[in-house]
């Protein structure tokens, strides 16, 4: 967290509204914890949730329950950021591929099929979306000293706090990421002694840890948008804790990947993508060059036709100049929208 008055204050606004912890550059971040979190959240809006094709939509104002209107937070500016933060290698040497840092993921619980077929598709969208080499590690179950407890509707829950700390014990050097998957249902503490009701994902700048939960992305809610699947949410989540452990806050500017999210609804608005913003930061944090966003655009593209998200291949497409975006086209702003800055 960043000073003390400022941890002071978002524990007792999140122990009053029962929401997530508001991230700060080192902070531990708690990814959606409301109390109202079973029974529903807001309606989501269905439509722009890509973004047209080629441009950045800027956040409108929240809706009462909505992560904004719950914690204020402010904008991270990149100075901030930068200074606080410094490139993994110089900046006028980027790392090759070869010697990049690694991003590892720890799948954590019992092992099936699909399971296996599901890493091999994030390994490859993480490592497309953070330009960096990604390996996924030999499973495990969590470690007897994790805390348990039962939880609603979701079997067990697992303490994320006791995840971040096992996970961390044993961390490669060659690692600036390590994000342990689980379908497991999570909760955190808020302080000594008080717990929320469940968190979605937890990260951690200073432990270089992160965990993600699929445990409730199979639920659904009135006017739930189209083309909302399981699976890519927590792919964005995924990529939205492993972007905490790289020092990015949320997001308040743009929709985001960043986007903090108080509900399962307020998060099926929340893009794949990242803004201009939090991708300067990311490009800065692992020494990429504007070739290398090219690159990863392209690399985007491929991932997302296999996963068969159309709207994100179109706007990663238009980002990269690749035929399909030409083809594509722009489809027509239907809010204020913003072009990346070159």
């Amino acid at each position: 967290m960043g000073d003390a008055l400022t941890r002071v204050a978002t524990i007792a606004a999140a122990l009053a509204l029962m929401v997530g912890l508001p991230v700060r550059a080192a902070a531990r971040t708690q990814t959606g914890a409301p109390a109202s979190a079973e029974t529903d959240g807001p309606a989501v809006e269905a439509a722009g949730a890509a973004g047209a094709a080629g441009e950045f939509e800027l956040l409108p104002p929240p809706a009462p329950g909505d992560w904004r209107a719950a914690l204020c937070e402010r904008e991270q500016a990149f100075e901030e950021y930068a200074s606080r933060y410094a490139p993994l290698a110089l900046a006028d040497k980027p790392c090759p591929p070869a010697d990049r840092p690694v991003i590892r993921v720890l799948p954590m619980g019992p092992a099936s099929q699909a399971d296996a077929e599901e890493m091999v598709l994030l390994e490859r969208f993480l490592q497309a979306y953070f330009s960096s080499r990604v390996l996924v590690e030999e499973r495990r179950l969590p470690p007897a000293s994790v805390r348990r407890r039962p939880s609603r509707g979701f079997g067990r829950q697992l303490l994320a706090d006791d995840i971040l700390r096992e996970i961390g014990r044993d961390m490669p050097a060659d690692t600036i990421v390590r994000l342990a998957v689980t379908r497991e249902d999570l909760f955190a503490s808020a302080r000594r002694g008080v717990y929320f009701n469940f968190v979605f994902g937890t990260g951690s700048s200073d432990e270089r840890a992160a965990v993600a939960s699929s445990a409730r992305y199979h639920q659904h809610y009135p006017d739930e948008p189209a083309g909302v699947t399981p699976g890519k949410r927590f792919f964005k989540l995924a990529a939205h804790e492993t972007g905490h452990v790289l020092g990015l806050a949320h997001c308040a500017r743009y929709r985001c990947c960043m986007n903090g999210s108080n509900s399962l609804a307020e998060s099926d608005r929340r893009p794949v993508h990242l803004c201009p913003d939090c991708l300067r930061k990311v490009e800065w944090r692992l020494a990429l060059g504007e070739s290398d966003r090219a690159g990863r655009y392209r690399a985007l593209a491929e991932v997302y036709r296999e996963l068969g998200w159309v709207e994100e291949e179109a706007f990663v497409a238009a980002r990269a100049g690749t035929p399909q975006a030409r083809a594509q086209g722009d489809a027509p702003a239907s809010s204020p929208r913003v072009e990346e800055p070159p």
